[in-house]
């Protein structure tokens, strides 16, 4: 066993963490123990899961064999009851609570529309009445410390709206986030604040809710929000508190400017933008699926692009001279590309919603959007019109090239919405 850093500040203090099972939890309560900080741990997850990595007696493990001294406490963070029992148990163990670490969450970016009653239960259940039933229950025994620090990880109130496509876990995030600093308000000598990385963090969420291997290649590890709760839990309670800052930005307030440590793929420099964080990314977080989704959709739309372009293209010269069928067909023709318009924006709008990542248009991973580039190309084709006086039947034959592609993406937009949805 390697003995505790001996001279670290907050050696001596107590603390309680909850999801420390794992993911940023566990990083956080190892990396308290490390410092010679006594740990009680908080999660479900007693025993294995058969899909999730780590269980509370795993980091309990770490934690003294980085020297330091742990308490397990195996409980469901929506029973108030046992939550408040369990940190009535922290204080009896170590003489008092200093830190209260609200880390838990329950993930789900659906939108209200596609979201069960029976999942906002849980997602606000842990949100927001675990972090309160933990705050209210840790209050007593906090205004007791010399050195007092409730600590969330929840993000600072974005009000930028692109983020409220995901409204129920938004609500539940930002609500933890107002609860802590609320408690800022109503509890001098107490340090309440939130802490939010930059970019994801490789945690078994982003895993498997967000985007797979490719987004945790681009996450980094949860050591980085360790060691910027450990600075926050440093600092004068009195002097700091009410701030819900960025993981980045605090530790550079500490100095600590080089960050490559921490990056989960040796030189990576193109990390994924947390939610909540106005960063633009390449990727959405609505995932991989949502990327592969749109390479096809233009692959496909570019061959139909060039069929339609070569049939109509034959049509025009075909019927360059019987101006009998023109009139008709150019009528019939408007409202099935104000359709196939309508149809694309709609696609758009519903890959844009779900991708929740604003000021980025998801559409641009793919490149140019075909609409805007068959829009381009007509312009063209009439400066070259302009230029060669190709007259009536020219121009009858490029409203067929411009109207009859955007037919095609309808036909095409109508199965896309059902791979996207």
């Amino acid at each position: 066993m390697e003995p505790a850093v001996s001279n670290h500040p907050l050696k001596g203090r107590s603390a309680f963490v909850t999801g420390a099972s794992r993911g940023i939890g566990a990083a956080i309560a190892v990396a308290l123990g490390a410092a010679g900080v006594k740990v009680a741990l908080f999660a479900k997850t007693g025993e294995p899961h058969p899909k999730l990595p780590g269980t509370l007696h795993e980091t309990a493990k770490a934690i003294e064999e980085a020297g330091g001294e742990a308490l397990p406490i195996v409980g469901d963070l929506r029973d108030a009851e046992a939550v408040g029992e369990a940190i009535e148990a922290t204080a009896a163990a170590f003489g008092g609570l200093d830190f209260c670490v609200n880390n838990a969450s329950a993930l789900d970016i659906s939108g209200i529309g596609e979201l069960s009653l029976k999942k906002f239960d849980l997602i606000a259940g842990v949100n927001m009445r675990g972090t309160f039933a933990s705050i209210s229950a840790a209050l007593p025994y906090l205004r007791e410390s010399d050195h007092a620090h409730l600590l969330t990880i929840s993000p600072p109130l974005n009000t930028n709206p692109d983020w409220f496509a995901g409204g129920p876990y938004t609500a539940t995030k930002y609500g933890m986030t107002i609860m802590t600093l609320g408690a800022a308000q109503t509890e001098p000598g107490i340090g309440a604040n939130c802490l939010w990385p930059k970019t994801t963090i490789a945690t078994a969420a982003v895993e498997f809710a967000l985007g797979g291997q490719p987004m945790l290649d681009r996450s980094r590890k949860p050591s980085i929000v360790a060691d910027a709760a450990l600075a926050v839990l440093a600092r004068d309670p009195n002097a700091y508190t009410g701030n819900a800052v960025l993981v980045e930005d605090l530790l550079a307030e500490e100095g600590v400017t080089d960050l490559d440590g921490y990056a989960v793929v040796p030189g990576q420099t193109d990390f994924q933008p947390d939610i909540y964080v106005d960063l633009q990314a390449r990727e959405v977080l609505a995932g991989e699926a949502v990327h592969r989704v749109l390479l096809l959709l233009r692959a496909v739309s570019d061959l139909l692009r060039n069929v339609v372009d070569h049939v109509c293209g034959r049509r025009g010269e075909d019927q360059r001279d019987d101006q009998r069928h023109d009139a008709p067909a150019g009528r019939a023709r408007a409202p099935l590309a104000e359709f196939g318009t309508r149809a694309y924006d709609l696609l758009a709008a519903r890959v844009r919603r779900g991708a929740h990542v604003p000021g980025v248009d998801p559409l641009a991973a793919v490149g140019e959007d075909p609409l805007l580039a068959w829009q381009r190309r007509d312009e063209q084709d009439h400066g070259e019109r302009e230029r060669h006086g190709d007259g009536e039947a020219g121009d009858d034959r490029r409203v067929r090239e411009r109207q009859a592609p955007t037919l095609a993406v309808a036909l095409l937009v109508l199965g896309g919405m059902e791979v996207v949805r």
